[in-house]
């Protein structure tokens, strides 16, 4: 039996850049230059300032035959700096087994709100 080749995955980690017009550019150089995955990084700011931005930069990145991956960076605690989301949501907050808060403010990822406030 012959094994199975699957193609491989080359793409890019893409963040920071949030006009449309651009990024609809980057998606098109990134097809012609062969690639097939792109990474977006999901950011405080995007999930406070351009929730409905990110939908529409998944949309250009899919509509364009491109696998898109969505990496939440740093919302939960880091990498990046303390996180926001505990802010909106205190009931998320990480606890050590002996029951004391994580000082560093991580969230809790399998708690309900950290599941369903933000992009995992």
């Amino acid at each position: 039996m012959k094994p199975m080749i699957t193609p491989l995955k080359t793409g890019v980690a893409y963040h920071s850049n949030r006009i449309l017009k651009s990024v609809q550019e980057d998606m098109i150089d990134c097809v012609n230059h062969n690639m097939n995955l792109v990474v977006h990084m999901y950011t405080h700011n995007d999930m406070d300032r351009h929730k409905y931005v990110m939908k529409d930069i998944i949309s250009i990145t899919e509509d364009l035959g491109l696998e898109c991956w969505v990496d939440n960076w740093g919302l939960g605690g880091p990498p990046g700096e303390k996180s926001h989301f505990l802010a909106y949501h205190p009931e998320a907050h990480q606890y050590f087994s002996n029951g004391d808060m994580d000082p560093v403010f991580h969230a809790c990822t399998s708690q309900f709100a950290a599941q369903n406030g933000i992009i995992f």
